[in-house]
Formats: C-alpha cells, sequence, structure tokens
C-alpha cells in the first residue's frame, strides 16, 4: 500500500523518520517531496515573489505533489496547532486533493481548519505512537483490498 504524507516542509526531518518506520512496516513512502528535493531556496523565493510568471520550479514540485498524491492509497497529514505557523500551507491543498479524490486520510495532529472535521477521519493527537498508526493503515489496507 502506498502513502503519501503531508506536512510542513520544515518537517522534513521527522516526515523522512515516519516514512522508514512505515516501509520498516512493508508499507511504500516514496514521494518526491520526502526525498529532500524540493525546498524552495532564495533564488526560487525571490522569482515568487519578484514575477507574475509562474516559476516553473513550483510548477514542477506542485505537479510531482499532485502525482504523488494520485499514486497513493491513503494520506497521512501531520498537521499543527491552529495559526501556530507562518507556513506556505501547500499540505492544507494536497489533504483538500485526496479529499476530493476519495482517498483515505488520517490526521496526526490537532484539527487545523473546519476540513479536518469532515467525515471519520482518523485523528490521532500522539505523532509518534506507531502501533497505532500500524492498525489504522492495516484496517485500510484490509477495506481497500475488499473493495478490489
Amino acid at each position: 500500500m502506498r502513502i503519501y504524507i503531508a506536512a510542513r516542509y520544515s518537517r522534513l526531518n521527522e516526515v523522512q523518520a515516519l516514512a522508514q518506520k512505515l516501509r520498516d512496516y512493508g508499507y511504500t513512502v516514496d514521494a518526491s517531496w520526502i526525498k529532500g528535493a524540493h525546498e524552495w531556496d532564495s533564488e526560487a523565493m525571490a522569482v515568487e515573489n519578484a514575477s507574475k510568471d509562474v516559476p516553473v520550479i513550483g510548477q514542477r514540485f506542485a505537479e510531482d505533489d499532485i502525482a504523488d498524491i494520485e499514486r497513493s492509497d491513503v494520506m497521512i497529514c501531520l498537521t499543527e496547532e491552529p495559526r501556530s505557523t507562518n507556513g506556505r500551507g501547500g499540505r492544507h491543498v494536497e489533504y483538500g486533493y485526496a479529499l476530493a479524490k476519495g482517498i483515505p486520510i488520517l490526521i496526526l495532529g490537532p484539527r487545523e481548519n473546519v476540513f479536518y472535521c469532515l467525515q471519520n477521519r482518523g485523528v490521532m493527537k500522539a505523532p509518534g505512537i506507531i502501533p497505532e498508526l500500524i492498525d489504522m493503515l492495516d484496517y485500510i489496507r484490509s477495506r481497500i483490498e475488499v473493495a478490489s
């Protein structure tokens, strides 16, 4: 089963550690951004802020992320306390895309906004609890296999 993890880019190290734990349990976690290749450097930020043209690098990152979500069977979304960061919000777009595509979503952390309250999203307040996460993923896997 392929898992997409949505989170702030600044949590990359934490996401990479979670991805490795999930791989150890036999799950596939291979989204492009988790490999560390999607960082907006100062040059990319200058282009984004100075130009009305679409930054090519940003478009490529977004297309990579959409393709990775499309290939996933489930999304894990690492959330933040509401209004606790000045993040760019890409994870919210990713969450909404998965929601629209009907991809099961597990939320690790607080519900950041009203969309995180929609129907039966698995919510775990303590993201370090791997056994419960694996139980939820195994349940989703069994539901996917039954539907196939």
